[in-house]
C-alpha cells in the first residue's frame, strides 16, 4: 500500500515541477523524477525481484515528503542572493590557472603510471572490471603515499575538473588548456581504472550548465569551433543531452551483463528497481548493530580523509566509534544481498535514505532529506540569479550527487566530497569596476 502512495506522490510532484518550472533540470525534478521510475519499475516485481515491506516504504515516503519540504521551505527563508545592477553585470569568477594546472600536470602523470600498470595488467588477463575493482580499494598500490595521493588528490580532482571543464566550455572567455586537460584526464582514467564514468560526469555537467546560462536575455548560446562555424545549442538540445546521458549510462551498465540479451535485460532492471529491497536489507543490519552515525555517515567523504591521513602519517589508531560505521559502509559494498526470490545477489545500491538511517534512524532521513532539499533548492535560486562559473560548476557537482542518490548521499562519496572543496578554491573573485556595485537582499 505505501509503495503505491510513494509512487503517486513522486509522480505528482515531478509533473507539477515540470509544468511550471522553465528549467526542466532541477533539483525537484530530477529527485523526484527519477525515484517516480525507480518505484515504479520496482513495483512491477519482474525477474523475481523480492517484496519489500510498508515499513521500508514509509521510510521513503517520509524522506520524499521531508525533501519536498526543505525544497519549498527556500520560499519562507530565502539565502542571501547577489544580485546583478540595471546593467545586468555582477561580479564573476576566474578560474585559478596556478591551481587548475599543477593539479592537471600533477594528476596526468599519476595516471599514467596508473596506465602503466593497468596496461601490465591487461597482458596478465586482468579483465576493466578487475582493475576497477582494484583501483577502487587502492590494492594496486602498497606505498601509503601512493594510496593517499589517489585517495586525497587525483580521485577528487578527476571528479572535479568535469564541471569545470563544462563551464569553461560554455564561457566566452574559455581556457582551452582546462577542456584539453579535462579530455586528457577522462581518457586515463578510463584506461587506467577501468571506469567510464566520467564521460557521463561531464556530459551532465555541460547539459546541467547550459539550462542556466543567460546572456542578455537570449535563448540561444554559440559556442566557436574550428573553421569560424559556431555550434547552437538550444535549451532542448541541451535537454536532450542530458537525457543521452542517462541513456548512456543505462546502457553502460547493461554492457557489464555480457551473458546474452534476457540477462542483460533483467540485469539493467534490478540496477534501478531493487534500492527499495537493498534498503530494508540494510536496515535490518543497522537495527541489529544497533549504530547510530550521528552524521558520520552521511559527512564519511570528509573524515574518511583526515583520519586515513592521520592514521597512516602520524601511526594513530583510527576513532573506534567512527571506525565501526565506516566498516558499515564499507560491509555495503563488500556483503552480497540477495535480492530476488530465487536468491541472486547484489551490493551498495542502497540509496540516500540508508546513510541517513544510519545516522539518527527516521529523525535523521526527516532532518537529512529536509537539509538536503534545502540546500539544493537555494543553491537552485543563487545559480539562476548569479550565474558565476564558480556556483554553477559547484552545483553541477551536486547535482549528480543527486542523481546517485539511488546509490548514496553525495557527501558520504570521497571524491565528491573533496571535490567540492577543490571547485571552490580553483576559482578566484574579479572584482567588478567601481561603476558596479553589488547588492546583497533577501
Amino acid at each position: 500500500m505505501m509503495q503505491n502512495y510513494l509512487l503517486i506522490f513522486c509522480t505528482i510532484v515531478f509533473v507539477i515541477s515540470y509544468v511550471i518550472e522553465n528549467r526542466k533540470i532541477n533539483p525537484i525534478t530530477l529527485f523526484f523524477g527519477e525515484w517516480m521510475i525507480m518505484i515504479f519499475l520496482n513495483s512491477l516485481g519482474l525477474f523475481s525481484l523480492s517484496k519489500t515491506d510498508n515499513a521500508t516504504y514509509m521510510i521513503m515516503f517520509v524522506g520524499c515528503v521531508a525533501f519536498l519540504v526543505g525544497s519549498l521551505s527556500t520560499l519562507i527563508f530565502p539565502t542571501p542572493i547577489r544580485m546583478k545592477n540595471k546593467t545586468h553585470r555582477a561580479y564573476s569568477n576566474n578560474i585559478n590557472k596556478r591551481i587548475i594546472y599543477t593539479l592537471s600536470i600533477f594528476t596526468i602523470i599519476f595516471l599514467v603510471i596508473d596506465g602503466m600498470n593497468s596496461y601490465v595488467s591487461l597482458l596478465r588477463g586482468m579483465s576493466f572490471a578487475e582493475i576497477r575493482q582494484m583501483a577502487q580499494s587502492g590494492a594496486q598500490y602498497s606505498n601509503r603515499i601512493m594510496n593517499a595521493i589517489r585517495i586525497i588528490i587525483v580521485s577528487p580532482f578527476s571528479m572535479a575538473i568535469m564541471p569545470i571543464a563544462a563551464m569553461e566550455l560554455l564561457n566566452e572567455k574559455r581556457d582551452k588548456r582546462v577542456l584539453g586537460f579535462a579530455i586528457i584526464i577522462t581518457a586515463l582514467r578510463t584506461f587506467s581504472d577501468g571506469g567510464r564514468s566520467a564521460f557521463f560526469y561531464f556530459a551532465m555537467s555541460l547539459a546541467i550548465g547550459y539550462t542556466y546560462h543567460r546572456k542578455s536575455g537570449k535563448t540561444r548560446f554559440n559556442i566557436n569551433i574550428r573553421f569560424n562555424r559556431k555550434l547552437r545549442i538550444t535549451r532542448k538540445t541541451a535537454v536532450a543531452l542530458f537525457v543521452a546521458a542517462g541513456l548512456g549510462y543505462l546502457f553502460w551498465k547493461m554492457t557489464l551483463a555480457r551473458n546474452g540479451a534476457g540477462r542483460m535485460v533483467s540485469f539493467s532492471y534490478y540496477y534501478f528497481a531493487m534500492q527499495p529491497i537493498m534498503l530494508e536489507k540494510w536496515i535490518s543490519r543497522v537495527n541489529s548493530a544497533n549504530l547510530f552515525g550521528y552524521g558520520m555517515a552521511s559527512f564519511n567523504g570528509f573524515l574518511f580523509p583526515v583520519f586515513y591521513l592521520i592514521s597512516n602519517f602520524f601511526q594513530v589508531g583510527y576513532p573506534s566509534y567512527w571506525r565501526s560505521i565506516y566498516d558499515m559502509i564499507e560491509a555495503v559494498g563488500t556483503d552480497w544481498q540477495a535480492i530476488t526470490v530465487g536468491g541472486l545477489t547484489a551490493n551498495s545500491y542502497v540509496s540516500v535514505f540508508w546513510y541517513l538511517y544510519l545516522d539518527g534512524r527516521l529523525l535523521g532521513v526527516i532532518i537529512g532529506m529536509a537539509l538536503l532539499g534545502y540546500i539544493m533548492s537555494a543553491l537552485y535560486e543563487r545559480v539562476i540569479k548569479e550565474q558565476t562559473t564558480r556556483l554553477m560548476a559547484a552545483y553541477s557537482l551536486l547535482m549528480i550527487g543527486l542523481f546517485y542518490s539511488f546509490q548514496y548521499i553525495v557527501f558520504s562519496n570521497i571524491s565528491n566530497a573533496l571535490g567540492f572543496l577543490i571547485i571552490l578554491l580553483a576559482y578566484k573573485r574579479v572584482v567588478p569596476d567601481s561603476t558596479e556595485k553589488i547588492e546583497n537582499i533577501r
